[in-house]
This record gives structure tokens, sequence and C-alpha cells, in this order.
């Protein structure tokens, strides 16, 4: 799937205060499929899913895939807490057990980091990156 989307869907989940867990269920979605999206496992999503998407992001499948970013849209959110990005990012390397590729290390990075600021409490939270490790089925080194 396009690298846009992707951004195109991380931007609205950021800039309306969503987890994608929240989004798929707003989306009418089952679990994993935007997640499959951000992480681009899901190449092909289907025509419902795709228009799922666009109804929640209030616009058009056209607009959804369309190779531009509307005029509200940003590419990146701005790092609100350098350290604690930092922080969560050694963190999240430091996991000898976890066979990660640089696309999974930064969704982690930004989930987590994400995550501590809507807690209220910018700090890392090894007990969420453990978990959203564990549940994205990221496997495990023997």
């Amino acid at each position: 799937m396009s690298t846009l989307l992707i951004m195109k869907i991380r931007n609205f989940l950021n800039d309306n205060g969503l987890a994608v867990a929240a989004f798929e269920r707003k989306a009418g979605l089952k679990i994993n499929v935007a997640r499959n999206i951000l992480k681009g496992q899901s190449k092909k999503p289907s025509g419902e899913t795709l228009q799922a998407i666009a109804n929640v992001m209030d616009c058009s499948i056209k607009e959804l895939l369309d190779n531009e970013l509307g005029k509200n849209e940003r590419i990146c959110s701005k790092i609100e807490h350098p350290k604690l990005l930092l922080e969560t990012l050694h963190f999240i390397l430091e996991r000898d057990s976890y066979d990660l590729t640089l696309n999974q290390a930064l969704t982690a990075l930004e989930e987590a980091y994400h995550y501590s600021i809507k807690k209220g409490c910018p700090k890392v939270d090894p007990e969420f990156i453990n978990w959203y490790l564990d549940r994205t089925g990221i496997r495990k080194i023997s």
C-alpha cells in the first residue's frame, strides 16, 4: 500500500487523538485491519475497507488514495518531547529478544511515544512497549 495512504491515516489518528483500535472500531473494521495497513502488511485492502476508512476520515476513496497531501495534512507530527522520543527508541532497540524490521521498530516507537503522551506522563512505559510488541505478533528470537 502507498506510503502516502499510511501517512494520511497516521496523521488522522494523531490529529484526532485516536488509537488504531479505536479507529478500527469507529470504521467497523475487524481487529488489526487498519494496523496491518499501517505496518505495510496489507498491500491491497478491499474496496469495503477503503470506504470504511474514508468514511471515518470524512473523505472519498479517491482523496484517500490520491498521491497528494491535502492542504490540512501534515507529513509528520510535531515532536513535543524529544527526550521521551529518544528514550523510547532506546528502550525498543534494547529488546534483543525481538526480531524487528525497521518499519516495525518505527511503528512501535510511534505507538509507544503517543501512548505515553496521551497517558499524560511523558516517560517511557516499558509495560506498554512489551505488551505492544507481544500483541502485534512480532516474532521473538529463540
